[in-house]
């Protein structure tokens, strides 16, 4: 739990689907939007790995990233040190002139982010029910500031 499996994700070609960046589906990046998954709870004792990870995946990204789709389908759980680094990742992440969105959040965790004061910090309109539908309408305000 606390090493959860991650991986960075990129549409299949020709369709509407996402799949492992580097796998045998032929998935490509999507300009300029780092898209992955982190498969496991988001708590205390892997939120530093996390946020770890993700910054260091946009700092050795070859192209300048706008956005950051966090694939939350993999996690069932979060603790208040999970929302916090959520919250810290989108400030930090917004000073770099990148978007954070969440993208098929399982219901039983809206509640927790609202809780966490996540909803807040990201904004309802960041939240999303699919990557899918998260990648068509954030990549025309990707270069808004949060």
């Amino acid at each position: 739990m606390s090493f959860p499996r991650d991986i960075v994700l990129g549409r299949v070609a020709s369709s509407r689907e996402f799949s492992y960046l580097n796998g045998a589906s032929g998935a490509v990046s999507v300009p300029n939007v780092l898209i992955y998954r982190f498969s496991g709870p988001l708590f205390f004792a892997n939120s530093s790995q996390f946020r770890s990870r993700i910054e260091d995946l946009v700092e050795q990204s070859g192209e300048k990233i706008n956005l950051v789709i966090l694939d939350w389908s993999g996690i069932l759980f979060m603790d208040l040190a999970g929302c916090e680094t959520l919250i810290d990742l989108a400030h930090k992440l917004g000073s770099m002139h990148i978007r954070l969105a969440l993208a098929a959040v399982h219901e039983t965790l809206l509640e927790s982010l609202g809780c966490g004061e996540v909803t807040d910090a990201l904004g309802e309109s960041s939240i999303f029910s699919s990557i899918d539908a998260a990648v068509p309408p954030l990549m025309s305000t990707s270069e808004t500031v949060l």
